[in-house]
């Protein structure tokens, strides 16, 4: 009975053991578990932190480009205008009168003035000399 007692606390022992062993790597198990799932979770982070920053950017370049084409968009405006001057929009035997066509036809709508009207240009104000040019056009 001394023998089987003593192989009986030498089972409990060896299950007391084999039970630490189990629980030991239950543990590390755990510990393996916890690890990957932190390492998941930090990839998870990271691709989304990417991603918004990825959306952002674009969205940064989408408003950078509606901003150039609306600063192209209000230069091509802009421009148009500019060929529609003070003496503009009137209609003349040649068409439309421009800004343009004042400066280009000066020497001519000076003389025109002096021979024909005999008026002195600087003498003009200038709402006058854009009248007496509508005439001359």
């Amino acid at each position: 009975s001394e023998s089987e007692d003593y192989s009986g606390s030498e089972n409990s022992g060896s299950d007391s053991e084999s039970e630490s062993e189990s629980e030991d790597g239950r543990k590390r198990r755990k510990r393996r578990e916890r690890r990957k799932r932190e390492e998941r979770e930090r990839e998870r982070r990271k691709r989304e932190k990417r991603r918004k920053r990825e959306k952002e950017d674009e969205k940064r370049k989408k408003k950078r480009r509606r901003e150039k084409e609306e600063k192209r968009k209000k230069k091509r405006r802009d421009k148009e205008k500019g060929k529609v001057g003070a003496v503009t929009n009137s209609w003349g035997k040649y068409g439309i009168i421009r800004e343009i066509d004042m400066w280009n036809k000066r020497p001519e709508f000076t003389a025109w003035l002096a021979e024909i009207k005999q008026v002195n240009l600087e003498s003009l104000p200038n709402w006058e000399e854009k009248k007496m040019f509508k005439q001359y056009m």
